[in-house]
């Protein structure tokens, strides 16, 4: 296994072979660029076992991680939280406004309405060729009555499915003009595990 999923192991995120077995796939898109100054952005802190997994890993000390809960406390150097819910847009262009995100990790409520709004309105703050991941997707069909309250055919992991396959997307929760700003910069897709998505921007930007 690789080092993130070792310093994963250290710090207890059920991001590790403990539980998802997520690590060894982020590695692939991370390790390049442990060493890099990043702006990062993780929804979901629970009780910070993943984000100090990130500052360990990423070696830069002029690295900026911020963090959104609408539960959960966490301090840390290089860290700031953000209290407030994932799928209040004027809260996430608050906290966006001014930013350009490296990479933004959605390991939030795992809701269709959460996640979907979480990545209409944050996306468009995400650099030029920076990723946005989804994390859990299969909330879409193993808890429909926690987190698809509306029973909305249009679940997060059909609307990947669309993306990867450049189908049409279509959401009871984002704006039009939102989903037409995914659509038209992203650069590429990757649905692992049918569990993540790894969402690379684009670095042509349109819209």
């Amino acid at each position: 296994m690789g080092k993130l999923n070792d310093i994963g192991l250290k710090y207890g995120t059920d991001k590790s072979t403990r539980v998802h077995n997520y690590l060894n796939i982020y590695e692939k898109y991370f390790e390049s660029i442990r060493n890099d100054e990043l702006t990062f952005l993780e929804i979901g802190i629970l009780r910070g076992q993943s984000m100090n997994m990130w500052l360990e890993y990423f070696t830069n000390t002029l690295s900026k991680f911020y963090g959104i809960d609408d539960i959960y406390q966490f301090e840390a150097e290089r860290f700031k939280l953000f209290c407030g819910k994932q799928e209040d847009r004027i809260f996430l262009n608050s906290i966006a406004n001014g930013k350009c995100f490296d990479i933004i990790i959605d390991d939030g409520g795992h809701t269709m309405e959460e996640q979907q709004i979480s990545l209409g309105v944050l996306f468009p703050f995400v650099r030029e060729g920076g990723l946005y991941i989804i994390e859990d997707l299969n909330s879409s069909v193993v808890k429909p009555g926690r987190c698809n309250k509306t029973k909305t055919k249009n679940t997060t992991i059909r609307m990947i499915k669309d993306l990867v396959s450049g189908k049409k997307i279509e959401s009871d929760f984002m704006k039009s003009e939102e989903i037409q700003y995914l659509l038209q910069n992203t650069k590429e897709c990757l649905l692992y595990l049918n569990k993540i998505a790894f969402i690379r921007k684009s670095t042509n930007i349109l819209g």
